[in-house]
């Protein structure tokens, strides 16, 4: 789903990122955790998703459904890779994002 696109108010719909891990350690027990909090005006969705084992140099896709909120606008959400502690992990570097448009 690229930046930007439409979705129809009040629907429920699957954000999707494929991230490679370009280090030379495995992860493991890496989380993605939304920073961005959860508000009525802006797109609903869990507050961590569990990232699968992935070794360096492989990709892996992360999916978090979210459901649009009822009025039209702009909606970006904020995602940063913790450990299993809630540990922030590459605190430097900018973490992923969603943004789409809300339309009637």
């Amino acid at each position: 789903m690229p930046d930007g696109t439409p979705i129809k108010a009040g629907t429920t719909f699957v954000k999707t990122w494929r991230i490679k891990n370009s280090g030379n350690i495995t992860w493991e027990d890496r989380y993605l955790q939304r920073v961005t909090l959860n508000s009525i005006g802006l797109c609903q969705s869990v507050q961590k998703v569990r990232i699968n084992k992935t070794v360096p140099s492989a990709s892996v896709d992360i999916s978090v459904k979210f459901h649009a909120p009822k009025h039209p606008g702009s909606c970006r959400i904020d995602w940063k890779m913790v450990d299993e502690k809630g540990k922030l992990l590459f605190p430097n570097l900018q973490g992923l994002y969603m943004i789409v448009q809300i339309i009637k």
